[in-house]
């Protein structure tokens, strides 16, 4: 029953944490071994692993290690136990979590249920979500970010008025993720956050100071750069698709379909901008470009 495997998995934290180790150890490249903190990871793991384990069978166990709860500073350090200083590479360890945390469950299954082999995995991918949640925001992972990073709604419409009102030239770029549900397959609470982690390194790396980024959920940012033309929004839409296609997801590239407008030629006010970016994102997609903007 999957009760029992949940209690046997509790039982034995220790054991799951060397599993786990293992399963960052693959992940892990030569040269970066020597960031791992053997000693943190030795006092730390087997607790996470225990925590992951009573989460399973325990919605009070779960609310522990959310925001505010006792265990959320356990939880947030994941990414660091696997000496990872950047969001992919704490969702990496989050993954390897996941894969450790599985492959034991399995094993102390006894002639499972197809529906209760299901439904343990759906907690799992849960529970595990709950944590690469956390480790994205842990401090000391989120990278330095070249350009101003606002909220979605009130906050980026606002400065997308604001530079409207100005009259000076600008660039609005959408970049929107392809094939979300095919990506993120039977593990969507976990894998989105790091599918989501990829678009911003790629949009992070190729964004200048002064531009400014917007996130949306569904897998969509929008980026403002000022006294940018169509030249330079058609190079900056490649690059952050070039940039994204570089961070494979399971041997796969990732493909963005991205968008831009013109301020003033293609609108004057930010509704119309908006609109004129979403076209293009559509254009992008029916073109079968997943490399950028086609030339307008």
């Amino acid at each position: 029953m999957p009760g029992v495997a949940v209690s046997v998995l509790a039982e034995r934290a220790s054991d799951l944490a060397r599993g786990w180790l293992l399963a960052v150890l693959e992940r892990t490249p030569l040269e970066a071994l020597g960031a791992l903190p053997a000693a943190e990871f030795a006092l730390e793991a087997p607790a996470l692993c225990a925590a992951v384990a009573c989460a399973l069978g325990d919605e009070e166990a779960l609310v522990r290690l959310r925001p505010g709860g006792e265990l959320a500073e356990l939880a947030a350090g994941a990414g660091r136990l696997a000496g990872a200083r950047e969001p992919a590479g704490a969702l990496a360890a989050v993954e390897a979590l996941l894969e450790a945390s599985w492959a034991a469950l399995w094993a102390a299954l006894e002639d499972p249920e197809p529906e209760e082999v299901a439904a343990l995995f759906a907690r799992l991918a849960h529970v595990c979500g709950v944590i690469g949640a956390a480790v994205v925001n842990a401090p000391g992972v989120a990278p330095e970010v070249p350009g101003e990073e606002l909220a979605p709604g009130a906050p980026w419409l606002s400065a997308l008025a604001e530079r409207v009102a100005a009259g000076r030239p600008f660039a609005l770029l959408l970049a929107e993720l392809e094939d979300l549900d095919r990506l993120t397959g039977a593990e969507p609470a976990l894998h989105l956050e790091a599918l989501f982690a990829r678009l911003a390194r790629a949009v992070r790396a190729e964004v200048r100071g002064p531009d400014l980024v917007a996130w949306e959920d569904g897998g969509r940012a929008w980026i403002i750069a000022d006294d940018v033309g169509r030249g330079g929004a058609e190079s900056l839409a490649r690059r952050i698709a070039d940039a994204l296609r570089g961070a494979d997801w399971r041997g796969a590239p990732l493909l963005a379909s991205i968008g831009f407008a013109l301020h003033p030629q293609d609108g004057r006010s930010p509704d119309a901008l908006v609109e004129a970016a979403e076209e293009g994102v559509f254009a992008a997609r029916a073109g079968g470009w997943g490399a950028g903007a086609p030339a307008r």
